[in-house]
């Protein structure tokens, strides 16, 4: 029996019951709904140092989990990418670059660590353009938003799903988004 799961992967937010917060202070963390979800790994890579007056330092950010009451198991993957590489500071694109090139080595290996667990990779990516992710990794369009937004999630394609949704801001200055999938 195929379950619809909404991924509730919030930034910060004690109302799911569970946060992986690593220990540094820049990196992003991932919440979820833990009457939903055991957690079975998670961790943190560090993508660059930060530099003061320019960034903080970075990091990809991941967490296992498993649906209760099944086998099945999903990684998210969070990240947060430097500003204004893409507007106004050239200077930050091997910033930019080094960080994703990161990003993609881990979800590379942690497909290949876990190839049965659906893996979601979501986060500011600062670009407002789709990105190419490692297979079978797609953009998720927002819908009824046009063009693609600063925050990006990316859904594996053998995986059926919503588009994103756009949902309220909840004091941040980026709206949040939402997408349900069948696991």
């Amino acid at each position: 029996m195929r379950r619809r799961v909404k991924l509730g992967v919030v930034a910060l937010s004690a109302i799911f019951g569970a946060t992986l917060a690593p220990p540094a202070a820049a990196a992003v963390p991932i919440s979820w709904r833990s009457h939903r979800f055991t957690k079975l790994a998670s961790g943190y890579t560090r993508t660059h140092p930060g530099e003061a007056g320019v960034t903080p330092a970075r990091f990809v950010t991941w967490v296992k989990l498993k649906l209760r009451g099944t086998n099945k198991k999903v990684i998210v993957v969070t990240t947060h990418l430097i500003s204004g590489a893409w507007s106004t500071h050239p200077e930050r694109w091997e910033r930019w670059y080094t960080h994703m090139r990161t990003l993609r080595g881990k979800v590379r290996a942690l497909h290949s660590n876990h190839p049965n667990a659906r893996l979601f990779v979501v986060g500011d990516f600062n670009r407002r353009r789709a990105l190419p992710m490692p297979s079978p990794l797609k953009y998720t369009p927002i819908k009824g938003v046009p063009g693609v937004r600063l925050d990006h999630m990316y859904a594996p394609t053998n995986v059926q799903h919503s588009k994103a949704l756009q949902r309220p801001r909840w004091g941040s200055d980026h709206h949040a988004y939402t997408m349900r999938a069948r696991l």
